[in-house]
């Protein structure tokens, strides 16, 4: 799973960051290719692995539901009150409101289909 979040994490930053240039990490020319690199194989996946560790037991729709909505507030909440104040993300395209929170709202259900997928194929199904 970690490896997987850390694959998602470069390819989305990649497209996004890079190739469209919607925003770039600290300021451009200071290191941005060591500090996403640092993101991308530390700060997403450990993210996805605490929303995976801390997943609610069962799968009743309504729990998931809930669990993601806490998880893409949070998310939106740590970007807007850390990330962007702090100069840690650059935005030179992108804006929190609403492209960040569009993204958490498709990304933690991927994940959670991952997660569940995952389970099922590995035969990891909690009882």
């Amino acid at each position: 799973m970690f490896i997987s979040m850390v694959a998602f994490a470069k390819i989305i930053d990649h497209m996004l960051g890079l190739a469209l240039g919607f925003f770039h990490y600290v300021e451009l020319g200071k290191i941005t290719y060591f500090y996403a690199f640092f993101y991308d194989i530390t700060v997403y996946p450990t993210i996805a692995v605490m929303f995976c560790k801390l997943f609610p037991r069962g799968v009743a729709i309504s729990k998931l539901i809930k669990y993601n909505l806490f998880w893409i507030i949070f998310s939106f909440l740590f970007e807007s009150i850390i990330a962007y104040p702090f100069g840690i993300m650059i935005y030179t395209g992108w804006k929190i409101f609403p492209f960040s929170l569009l993204f958490y709202c498709g990304a933690y259900p991927v994940i959670t289909w991952y997660k569940l997928f995952l389970e099922k194929k590995l035969g990891f199904e909690k009882k």
